[in-house]
């Protein structure tokens, strides 16, 4: 029985012995400067203390967590800071019985100003002050130096200070409690920085020393309340009173230390070296993920505010971003038109990809990153983007290979946001897609190539004679000279006139060619030799020198456009043609010459409706030919069909 008694009673020794530990383990945190201009960044300074009121070093993301109202926060940054403030505060009790005398005035000069010369003192960022409790005519407490963040202001005071005891008991005890009170008002937020009373006193004259114990008991305990610690610097030889000086001590976490003229320097080193080994604190930053508009609280390690510390708090107001296109614009209309393969019957078009760009901006004013970027059309995703970090600008790529259906289709676009917080964003705006389908092509003859109409010369010389000798028919060339005064009669034409080909040109020296890229059928690939100063080109035999689509239904107009050379230079003027002319893409405007050069290709009227594409190169030696001394000036049908010409 008394073995199982002395067990439960180990057991129950341990378990206090662990629960102390483990209260041990707490702290208590102090969160200030909470800095949210750059939201959703957050930025705050943290202080820790323990239970002993000593500075916590050593936090980090993975032993710290950050809660903005209840919702924890990712991507903490925690970074270590090692020059905290510290308030040093000496209360220098100057009762009728302190006698410094005897200790040495300029002993506790020097142990005051220790605090100085032993490098403790963080000039301009530390603050010291000094009170004294005096009884002259009544017993109250003095301010002898005020607030000073100067370290020399410290060292001249205690220079000339004399340190005269007064006529009177002091009550010293209650010093430390004014000097807390000043503490509280100098410092906002209790326990975000170090402060320290050092409390300098040959004994506590008042109360007496029954009663004493407990007043030091209460003052202790309210400076602990603060996280102010109270050291003491007792210069009794005998160390009168001690008993409720070191429960002053202890109750707000200080030391307690007995001066003699000995060994006061090392002591009072001691304590100050404690005291500035509380510098320690943290800056911390962090995204918030919190939506919500108002006040909002953060706090350490527990989603809910806690009993003892300090929080941090901030107030904002939050609106979801903004998008709006800036290309296409409005209702505009996307043209795709079709051109017939070389087999006359697959079709491609020359559009099948449109970029969509859209610009996000923020209404409160606080940019944020975009999680999700997404274009629809007539409700279908076409397009998702990864959104760089602080990108606005954004680009899609709508692809609109599936909409063949001749004619103007209106399709609503439309853009779909979210930001790092949730917060969606949409924008909708209507365009147009015209397409535009040609006619199918008709099928065309064997193409004539220049070996054909070799072999074929001779062939014809030899039929022609034949029918000379046999007294046949006679056939009659149409031609016009631009320069003649006289025009040549047919008397009796064998037939329709044939479509002219390049191959049929007389050999004149040739200025500039014209090579057809899309046009008749049997003119694609051909040259047109240009022989004349100027040209012009149109679907009007009648009035144009190359006619293309000889009445037939063609975007090219009667007179579409012309090529002159002027200085020796080509120019080519659209002729006020009803649907364009084009140089290298870009549509040209009437009546205004523009300078056309080596490789340039001109487009008359629309592909899609029968228009023409040409390629425009300067005469070299052997597109010249030989120089006949005149221009040919014949009128060339450009057609799969016969025309008329003049």
């Amino acid at each position: 029985m008394l073995r199982m008694a002395r067990l439960l009673l180990v057991l129950l020794l341990a378990g206090l012995a662990a629960t102390t530990a483990s209260a041990q383990t707490g702290l208590t945190y102090f969160i200030t400067q909470v800095d949210a201009s750059a939201f959703p960044e957050v930025h705050f300074t943290l202080r820790a203390v323990d239970l002993g009121n000593k500075a916590v070093e050593g936090l980090n993301p993975s032993n710290l967590a950050v809660y903005e109202n209840g919702e924890q926060v990712s991507e903490l940054e925690i970074t270590p800071q090692s020059d905290g403030p510290i308030t040093y505060l000496f209360v220098i009790d100057q009762g009728r019985a302190s006698n410094y005398q005897t200790f040495g005035y300029n002993n506790l000069r020097l142990a005051i100003t220790t605090l100085v010369s032993g490098g403790y003192f963080a000039d301009g960022r530390d603050t010291v002050l000094v009170l004294g409790r005096q009884n002259v005519n009544s017993d109250q407490t003095v301010v002898l130096l005020p607030p000073t963040h100067t370290a020399t202001d410290l060292s001249t005071w205690a220079a000339n200070f004399n340190f005269g005891r007064g006529s009177g008991a002091t009550k010293g005890l209650l010093g430390v409690e004014d000097g807390i009170r000043r503490i509280q008002e100098m410092t906002p937020v209790a326990g975000s920085q170090t402060a320290a009373i050092l409390f300098i006193t040959r004994y506590i004259e008042d109360p007496s020393a029954t009663v004493a114990p407990t007043a030091a008991q209460n003052a202790g305990d309210a400076a602990r309340s603060n996280y102010i610690s109270v050291h003491v610097l007792q210069t009794d030889s005998n160390q009168i009173g001690k008993a409720a000086l070191e429960i002053l001590a202890s109750a707000s976490n200080g030391q307690y230390a007995a001066m003699r003229s000995s060994n006061y320097v090392s002591v009072v080193s001691s304590v100050y070296q404690a005291i500035a080994a509380q510098r320690a604190y943290y800056t911390v930053s962090y995204r918030s993920p919190v939506a919500d508009s108002g006040q909002r609280q953060i706090t350490i390690n527990t989603p809910e505010r806690p009993s003892e510390g300090a929080i941090g708090s901030y107030e904002i107001t939050l609106q979801p971003p903004s998008v709006a296109f800036v290309e296409p614009v409005s209702n505009t209309t996307i043209r795709r038109e079709a051109a017939f393969g070389a087999d006359g019957t697959s079709m491609t078009f020359d559009t099948s990809r449109v970029r969509v760009i859209a610009e996000v901006s923020w209404p409160d004013g606080f940019a944020r990153n975009l999680e999700s970027a997404q274009l629809f059309a007539n409700g279908n995703q076409e397009d998702s983007l990864q959104v760089a970090a602080g990108q606005t600008l954004l680009e899609f790529e709508w692809d609109i290979t599936d909409i063949v259906t001749e004619g103007v289709s209106s399709v609503t676009l439309e853009l779909r946001l979210a930001d790092e917080l949730g917060m969606l964003a949409q924008a909708e705006q209507p365009v147009n897609i015209e397409v535009i389908i040609p006619a199918t092509p008709t099928p065309v003859g064997p193409r004539v190539t220049p070996s054909m109409v070799a072999l074929g010369i001779p062939v014809l010389c030899i039929a022609g004679l034949a029918v000379i000798a046999a007294g046949g028919g006679a056939f009659y060339l149409v031609r016009r000279r631009a320069a003649a005064t006289a025009t040549a009669s047919v008397a009796e034409p064998m037939g329709p006139p044939v479509t002219m080909m390049a191959s049929d040109l007389s050999p004149a020296h040739a200025l500039a060619t014209l090579t057809v890229l899309e046009g008749p059928k049997g003119l694609v690939e051909e040259v047109l030799r240009i022989t004349a100063a100027t040209t012009t080109l149109g679907r009007n035999p009648a009035q144009a020198d190359f006619a293309f689509y000889p009445d037939e239904e063609s975007s090219v107009s009667r007179v579409h456009c012309s090529l002159s050379l002027e200085d020796n230079l080509f120019k080519l003027t659209d002729t006020n043609s009803s649907a364009g002319t084009r140089l290298n893409g870009r549509k040209i405007q009437p009546g205004a010459p523009v300078i056309l050069a080596d490789g340039d290709e001109i487009v008359l009227g629309d592909l899609a409706r029968r228009g023409v594409k040409l390629r425009f190169n300067l005469a070299t030696e052997e597109s010249r030919g030989p120089y006949s001394g005149t221009a040919d000036d014949r009128t060339h049908l450009m057609g799969d069909f016969p025309g008329q010409g003049s």
